[in-house]
């Protein structure tokens, strides 16, 4: 299942809908901090968990990334989620690109 965590809430990507993912950020910014943004996506073509480095420790991948895997990464460089601080609005762009992709 592909699913995406935005501080303590959970909820499948596909339903992860920019308002639902506004208000995750702006409720733990609320609460006193930057959130943890995770992403797990499992597909026929690829094997991905993502998330921000504000994140508790996690292990990296065991492997190279294969060519779709590459494209999903450079999204999430490209929406600014390699960084911190990063934006609502690169969580929110970064949940419509990728869920274009695998759909």
């Amino acid at each position: 299942m592909n699913t995406i965590s935005v501080g303590a809430a959970e909820r499948s990507l596909a339903d992860a809908d920019p308002t639902w993912v506004r208000h995750q950020f702006n409720e733990s910014l609320r609460k006193g901090g930057l959130p943890c943004v995770r992403v797990v996506i499992q597909t026929s073509k690829l094997n991905l968990v993502l998330q921000t480095r504000n994140c508790s420790a996690g292990g990296g991948g065991s492997r190279p990334p294969n060519g779709h895997e590459h494209e999903v990464l450079n999204l999430w460089n490209m929406d600014g989620l390699n960084n911190v601080p990063f934006s609502e609005k690169g969580v929110v762009d970064f949940v419509a690109r990728v869920k274009r992709l695998i759909h």
